[in-house]
């Protein structure tokens, strides 16, 4: 190899490596993707939500964008998908009560690129009973043993 080839060699990888940083690094390169929810994702609620919101890094375009709700006895009726007040998200109304269980949000929009987007978050409702074990996990293991207590001496 030539002083020459090794050069221009080193120069292509390094004019490489600078593109691919900045495509990675530059906002204006980067699609749309989901910030935060409410619910949160994996969240262990006590009170069931009467809302889904969706927050994105950029405004999302309201005619491609759907949400949809499934519960332990399946499709949730939601409402019509609007945009957020501050113009950067997407929510709709929850038209059922829900039970207790696990729920998944399903949504899935575009950018201003067109880039469409979907993605799902999931929480749970617990129980009544569920929530007051959760925030007394102490009370938990109290009960436990004066469950075991009583079972041994028979009552």
């Amino acid at each position: 190899m030539t002083a020459r080839f090794r050069t221009t060699h080193h120069a292509r990888w390094v004019v490489a490596a600078v593109a691919l940083f900045m495509g990675v690094t530059t906002p204006g390169l980067r699609h749309l993707h989901l910030e935060r929810s409410e619910p949160e994702k994996d969240a262990r609620l006590t009170e069931a939500p009467t809302a889904v919101r969706l927050w994105f890094n950029e405004a999302p375009t309201l005619a491609a964008s759907r949400i949809r709700l499934k519960g332990p006895d399946g499709d949730v009726p939601m409402g019509e998908v609007t945009m957020t007040q501050d113009g950067n998200g997407i929510q709709t109304a929850i038209l059922d009560s829900l039970s207790a269980g696990r729920y998944q949000v399903s949504w899935r929009t575009a950018g201003d690129d067109g880039h469409a987007a979907h993605g799902k978050v999931r929480f749970r409702i617990a129980r009544s009973s569920e929530a007051t074990t959760e925030l007394d996990p102490a009370s938990r293991r109290v009960t436990g043993r004066v469950d075991r207590q009583w079972r041994r001496q028979g009552r």
